[in-house]
Order: C-alpha cells, then structure tokens, then sequence
C-alpha cells in the first residue's frame, strides 16, 4: 500500500453561531470568538460615539476647572452695570426694559436717568416720545461706555435704542 497518495489530515476550524455571536475553533484547538458582520458595523459605530461622548465630558470638564462658567464663554458670572440716560426739552414718554426683564412704561422730566445691575446677554431697550417740540435722544451704556445711542428732532418725536449687555 502506497502512501504517496495520502494527504495529511488538517483540520479546518470548526464554527458554531450562537445569538448572533461566532465562534472558531482554531487549530490549536482554542475557541475564539468573532463578531458577524452586521454586528462589527455596530461594535465601530458604537465605539465611536463612546470615544466623541468622553472627549465632549473632558471638554466641559477642563472648561469648568479653568472657570470658563461652563460651554458659552467665561462672560456668565460677571455683572454689568446698564444706565439708560434720556436728555432733551420738557418731557418724554418712555418704554423700557428694565432690571427684572419686564416692560415698563412712564412719563418723565428730562433730564432722566437710571441704573440697574445686568448680566452678559441680556436684552436692554428704551423709546422716548417727546411731549411737544424739540429734540430727545437716549442712550444706553454698559459699565459706563455707550453701547447704543439715537436722537431724533421735531414735535412727538421718537428716539429709540436697543442692544445686548455686554462687556465694553
């Protein structure tokens, strides 16, 4: 009997597929496993939003204990000092936002003027109508710089500036 026409005997890895998940036995006789392919599609998606989702925690992180006052700038704690001055003849018919965000509406001698504590962001705004003829401008400063300014001439004229607290 001639054994020049035999093969050697090599056994393939056997498989078995169990939830989805697959197992080999390689040749040394050790199961390992491997994810199927729709599965491995999952496995990488998955890792990559876990790594984007840590790197976003470190950020938020880093910028609390550097006190950056969290995602929108170091500007959220500070206070700012808002005025709203009017100045022209007689009286003036003034709408305003004031301190606790609120319309507010009266009628004032001019000269007038008032302070209030704001923080950064926030919505600042007077209108005055004159009451008769001559003129009337209002401005608006933020810890003393004008931010805002309008003047306007004639009879019931309106002078009207708006703007965002801020730094100067």
């Amino acid at each position: 009997m001639s054994h020049s026409n035999r093969r050697a005997h090599v056994p393939s890895a056997r498989k078995s597929t169990d939830m989805g998940l697959n197992f080999a036995l390689n040749k040394e006789n050790n199961y390992f496993f491997y994810p199927k392919q729709s599965l491995l599609w999952l496995y990488i998606i998955l890792g990559i939003v876990g790594v984007c989702l840590l790197l976003f925690v470190i950020v938020i992180i880093i910028n609390t204990l550097s006190g950056g006052g969290g995602v929108g700038g170091g500007e959220g704690n500070q206070q700012i000092t808002i005025t709203y001055r009017v100045t022209g003849n007689g009286s003036a018919d003034l709408t305003l936002e004031n301190a606790s965000g609120n319309t507010e509406q009266l009628t004032a001698a001019l000269p007038w003027s008032r302070t209030f504590i704001s923080s950064p962001g926030s919505f600042v705004y007077i209108s005055a109508q004159l009451n008769g003829t001559g003129n009337v401008q209002c401005d608006i400063l933020s810890n003393g710089t004008v931010i805002e300014t309008a003047t306007s001439s004639g009879e019931y004229v309106i002078a009207d500036c708006s703007g965002t607290a801020r730094l100067p």
